[in-house]
């Protein structure tokens, strides 16, 4: 599969030559793993250490509460489907 977001955000700001130091916020939609095949919350700690994070939905360490993550996402996007369908 791909990489997760936050691992392409990291390697497009890289090839744009942004240095750490100037990313100050972080948005992703859902929060950012700490689970094996990604840790993408270590790397955006080590990475950005002075980065405002955000996120729409919780994610997790267990299947049950990224499940419930999951969901909330889900639900989120069908909100903003009818918003933007008027």
């Amino acid at each position: 599969g791909t990489p997760h977001p936050e691992w392409q955000m990291l390697h497009e700001l890289r090839a744009m030559n942004v240095p750490p130091q100037q990313v100050i916020e972080l948005h992703t939609e859902l929060e950012s793993c700490e689970l094996p095949g990604g840790y993408c919350a270590r790397m955006i700690r080590e990475t950005w250490p002075q980065v405002r994070i955000t996120s729409v939905a919780p994610y997790g360490t267990d299947h049950a509460s990224r499940q419930q993550g999951m969901q909330h996402l889900l639900t989120h996007q069908g909100e903003l489907h009818q918003v933007a369908d008027g």
